[in-house]
């Protein structure tokens, strides 16, 4: 009876808080402008320098982990961050065409089992 009873109120706690810490505490209501009060002036933006042809602008939405490595990053972040500083041995083009990237070439055998690569001349391997 008292695990019912408990069960119940932890219930209509979680609801009323739910209903009433979500809402707004007062209405928003539209004000005129006083003519007295003096007009907020915007601060100029900093002139920011023209982007270059070397340039790379890469926007994104979450937090760095700091796992710059391919094989354990698990953050969109750090997928990005990979992506810019690894290459990889296929690319896919704006089609969605699998072309080659590191790899100049590649082979598939008849069964399906084996692909074999052929690197680029002056690939060069590294770990980060």
């Amino acid at each position: 009876m008292k695990t019912k009873q408990i069960t119940l109120l932890a219930l209509i706690i979680a609801v009323l808080l739910f209903t009433f810490g979500c809402g707004k505490t007062s209405v928003d209501e539209p004000t005129q402008p006083n003519p007295q009060t003096p007009a907020l002036e915007t601060p100029a933006s900093p002139e920011v320098p023209e982007a270059t042809k070397s340039t790379i602008v890469e926007a994104l939405f979450s937090s760095p982990v700091g796992i710059f490595n391919p094989i354990m990053a698990d953050s969109d972040y750090d997928g990005h961050v990979n992506d810019l500083v690894f290459s990889t041995l296929l690319a896919l083009d704006s089609e969605r065409n699998i072309v080659p990237c590191l790899a100049e070439k590649y082979e598939i055998t008849n069964d399906n089992k084996t692909i074999t690569f052929y690197l680029n001349k002056n690939v060069i391997w590294h770990d980060g």
